[in-house]
């Protein structure tokens, strides 16, 4: 059963489950606060399970959840999963990709217990781990999933990041969610919530852009040019270009 709703002539569908659990907690607490683990899935779906991974790793089928992103301090890290798992059930129920995981994990709360059957050397293994508040690690989710070179880390532009950088107007790159200290780009005045839109006069869309870019100089020591936006306080938008020294 979905729940449609229709909106300036976009629909969305969800799940009723989950869209009665969403009323309750509005009614209840005035807000909706999900449940989180604390794994991620990569920008770029390589934890996706394909054919080779299942037997490479002989798993029953290509459903389930590969994990290869835990978060630090995280109920996942503190119940004791690790890369390469394989979530194969939540509280019992068949798990098929990350989005139904989400989805499961989403009519819990934070504090619910939960009960995750997986896989871990070819054998079936249970974990139980109580959820966190996914507002209590948002930031740091924001940087775990992010991809890393000369000391900057960028994920894809989304509607959550849109919000927090107000990146209203800018609609394509990869936004700075963290710049490591003394590194060349923090040399270079580059900040959290600046958005790369081109590399060496090199179109910057997405991640896979910046990896594609990022692996063709991975060993190249030559400075960079790097195109930035940043959005002033003003709501103006200001771009142009700085130079980032290589190693």
């Amino acid at each position: 059963n979905m729940y449609t709703a229709r909106y300036a002539a976009i629909g969305f569908a969800i799940p009723i489950n989950l869209a009665r659990n969403v009323v309750e907690k509005l009614i209840e607490y005035g807000e909706v606060k999900r449940g989180f683990v604390g794994i991620q899935h990569p920008v770029d779906g390589s934890d996706e399970i394909t054919k080779d991974i299942q037997e490479t790793m002989g798993l029953p089928s290509t459903d389930g959840v590969y994990v290869s992103i835990i978060i630090k301090d995280s109920p996942a890290e503190k119940a004791g999963l690790e890369n390469e798992d394989v979530i194969i059930t939540l509280d019992g129920a068949k798990v098929k990709n990350f989005n139904d995981f989400l989805l499961k994990i989403g009519t819990h709360s934070p504090g619910d217990t939960v009960i995750l059957e997986i896989i871990r050397d070819k054998k079936e293994r249970t974990i139980t781990l109580t959820l966190a508040d996914r507002d209590d690690f948002q930031d740091i989710a924001s940087v775990s999933g992010a991809h890393l070179w000369r000391g900057i880390y960028v994920i894809d532009i989304n509607d959550q990041m849109a919000q927090k950088y107000n990146l209203s107007g800018i609609e394509s790159g990869v936004v700075i969610v963290k710049i490591d200290e003394k590194s060349p780009a923090a040399e270079a005045n580059l900040s959290e919530g600046d958005v790369i839109t081109e590399i060496d006069h090199k179109p910057v869309k997405n991640v896979r852009d910046f990896d594609k870019i990022k692996n063709e100089l991975k060993d190249s020591e030559k400075n960079i040019i790097i195109y930035r936006a940043r959005k002033i306080s003003s709501g103006e938008i200001i771009k142009g270009y700085v130079a980032v020294r290589g190693k």
